[in-house]
C-alpha cells in the first residue's frame, strides 16, 4: 500500500513538473514571436487629449521594458501565474438559480469553443503589458461567437500621421 501511495505521489509530481515545463516553453514561444501587426483596422478618432499625450511615453516605455528587461518579464510571468492562473473562474451571480445555471452553461460553451483564442491569462497579460486589451467578436449564426485578440496600435506613431483606410 505504501509503494502505491509513493508511486501516486511521484506521478503527481511528474505531472506538475511537466505542466510547468510546457507553460514555460509556451511563454518563451509567445515572447519570441512578438506582437501581431494590425493591417485592416483604423482609428475612428485620431485626436489625442493632454492626458493621452502624457500616457504615450509611459506606455511605450512599459512595452519596451516587457520585451527587453528580464525583471519586467519575470514580474509579468509571476502576475500571470499567481493572479490569473489556471484556477481562475468567472461565474454569474444573481437571485434566479435557473438563470445563473444557464449563464454558466453558455459561458462554458463559449470558453470551450474559443479555448485556443481566448484565455484569462492572455487577457491579463495584454492588459498588464499594453495597458489595454482588445478582443474582436466575430458574430455567427450559431452560438458561441468566435473571438480574437487585436494588438493595440503602435504608440510611437505621430498623432497627425494619416491612417490607411483598409
Amino acid at each position: 500500500m505504501l509503494t502505491y501511495l509513493r508511486d501516486k505521489w511521484r506521478s503527481a509530481q511528474l505531472h506538475a513538473r511537466y505542466q510547468r515545463i510546457v507553460q514555460e516553453r509556451v511563454l518563451e514561444l509567445i515572447e519570441a514571436r512578438g506582437p501581431e501587426q494590425i493591417k485592416k483596422f483604423f482609428l475612428l478618432d485620431t485626436q489625442l487629449t493632454a492626458e493621452d499625450e502624457e500616457l504615450t511615453p509611459t506606455m511605450k516605455l512599459k512595452r519596451k521594458l516587457v520585451q527587453t528587461n528580464p525583471y519586467a518579464r519575470n514580474l509579468l510571468r509571476l502576475l500571470e501565474v499567481y493572479v490569473a492562473g489556471p484556477g481562475m473562474r468567472v461565474t454569474a451571480a444573481g437571485d434566479d438559480p435557473d438563470l445563473i445555471g444557464r449563464c454558466d452553461q453558455l459561458w462554458q460553451q463559449f470558453l470551450s469553443a474559443n479555448r485556443r483564442h481566448f484565455t484569462f491569462v492572455e487577457t491579463a497579460r495584454r492588459t498588464w503589458r499594453d495597458g489595454e486589451c482588445f478582443v474582436r467578436l466575430f458574430a455567427q449564426s450559431q452560438w458561441p461567437p468566435a473571438v480574437r485578440y487585436i494588438d493595440p496600435e503602435p504608440s510611437d506613431r505621430p498623432p497627425i500621421d494619416p491612417i490607411p483606410k483598409g
